[in-house]
């Protein structure tokens, strides 16, 4: 039987849904206890806290005119089963994964880390994109209820310097905005670990936007051979 879990509209839950994505990665049973990568929520929570608070983004009535898209409204239909649009981007950019065992790429929270075991393969990526990714969503898409957004979604700019930042937000996403959706995460694999931060909130604390990393160290380790 699923058990419904209603969004209140309350600051310390803030996290609550990257959280349960993370957690959910965290223990699909795809890596060892022992290993140096882990899962680090907190960690990232903490990271350049001031630069990397959420954008807050206001609440519009429905009517009233306003032409910024920059402002997402909520519908008044009640609640529904949240819509999460992922954007998987950053797992082509190769600036933002470990090509080989030899190279170094930025960890996204704090600086470089080495590559090894951490090379993101065709066949990880595909993995993550067909089957990881989507069935973290869908655990929390089946079973949180939010009351769901009039419109486009459209991402606003984030805080320079942020981890936010450091992630690849197409162009289409701050002009048209993503439609059919209550929250956009964008997803990265760099080294470091499995984590993930809101980037935009509504009023209420609700978060809209969120970026997530899921280090291949971590998730495929004794699970895949490349």
């Amino acid at each position: 039987m699923v058990q419904w879990l209603l969004a209140s509209p309350c600051p310390a839950a803030l996290p609550l849904l990257l959280m349960m994505l993370t957690l959910m990665c965290c223990s699909s049973g795809c890596f060892a206890a022992s290993l140096t990568y882990h899962c680090i929520f907190d960690k990232a929570m903490r990271v350049d806290r001031t630069k990397s608070m959420p954008v807050v983004m206001k609440n519009v009535p429905l009517g009233t005119g306003i032409a910024s898209q920059t402002y997402t409204v909520i519908g008044r239909n009640g609640w529904a089963p949240i819509r999460i649009n992922v954007s998987t981007r950053d797992l082509y950019n190769t600036s933002m994964y470990c090509t080989t065992k030899y190279s170094y790429v930025k960890n996204l929270l704090t600086g470089y880390y080495e590559c090894e075991g951490n090379a993101l393969s065709f066949n990880k990526r595909k993995i993550l994109i067909d089957n990881v990714v989507p069935a973290a969503v869908k655990l929390h898409a089946d079973r949180l209820l939010v009351q769901p957004l009039e419109g486009p979604l459209v991402v606003p700019q984030f805080a320079a310097g942020s981890v936010c930042s450091r992630f690849t937000v197409p162009d289409e996403h701050r002009s048209a905005g993503v439609a059919n959706s209550d929250m956009v995460l964008y997803v990265a694999a760099a080294p470091g670990g499995v984590w993930a931060l809101p980037c935009a909130t509504l009023e209420d604390g609700r978060p809209v936007v969120g970026v997530m990393n899921i280090a291949p160290a971590v998730s495929f380790h004794g699970r895949l051979a490349t």
